[in-house]
């Protein structure tokens, strides 16, 4: 969390709406994210890893999984290895 924080801070300035519109997730999750009231799930994950892509960012830097995942976007399906 302590790389999605710095992400949130320097990328988006602290602001929840924004880093919640540019990673396609609801400010609502973000902030409970944030605020360390809930844990990050699947698509926050997704929408992530797709943000850094989009931005040629490595998510391995932001996302620590100990296994393969499957990825899901709207044109194919393919293994993500972490």
């Amino acid at each position: 969390m302590k790389k999605i924080d710095k992400l949130f801070k320097e990328k988006f300035n602290s602001n929840v709406t924004q880093f919640a519109d540019s990673i396609g997730v609801s400010r609502t999750t973000v902030s409970q994210i944030i605020n360390r009231k809930q844990l990050p799930k699947d698509k926050f994950f997704c929408q992530l890893i797709n943000y850094c892509e989009k931005n040629n960012l490595d998510f391995r830097e932001y996302i620590f999984l100990k296994k393969t995942v499957k990825k899901i976007n709207s044109n194919k399906d393919r293994n993500v290895v972490i």
